[in-house]
């Protein structure tokens, strides 16, 4: 069976990318599953840059060899805070900041926003 890699350590976005892709005819393996072991580091100034600089990165290892690696970048972009925090939303006032704080944050700086 062919293979598609995802290139992510997410195991909740693998259950979602397993989900969308359940009917491709691939296997569907995240990198760590497909036995690669390394950090990539994102440094794209925009989503896509990020998702493309972790597939090649991902598509240069011996374990990718004759597969599919597919990549994607997200988060959370907010108009009124000039698409803030963007790429940087998992490190959105700190790595080790939890959801349940930057989410807090993120509603005080939009708290006057006024408008549709």
């Amino acid at each position: 069976m062919k293979k598609i890699i995802f290139a992510t350590g997410n195991e909740n976005k693998m259950v979602e990318i397993r989900m969308i892709l359940a009917d491709c005819g691939y296997e569907i393996v995240s990198q760590k599953q497909a036995g690669i072991d390394i950090d990539v580091v994102e440094d794209g100034t925009t989503f896509e840059e990020n998702a493309i600089i972790k597939a090649t990165a991902i598509s240069k290892c011996p374990e990718a060899a004759g597969c599919v690696v597919l990549a994607d970048d997200s988060g959370l972009e907010v108009d009124y805070l000039d698409k803030a925090p963007g790429i940087y939303s998992a490190r959105y006032e700190g790595v080790d900041t939890p959801y349940s704080i930057k989410n807090q944050l993120i509603i005080d700086r939009v708290a006057d926003a006024k408008g549709d």
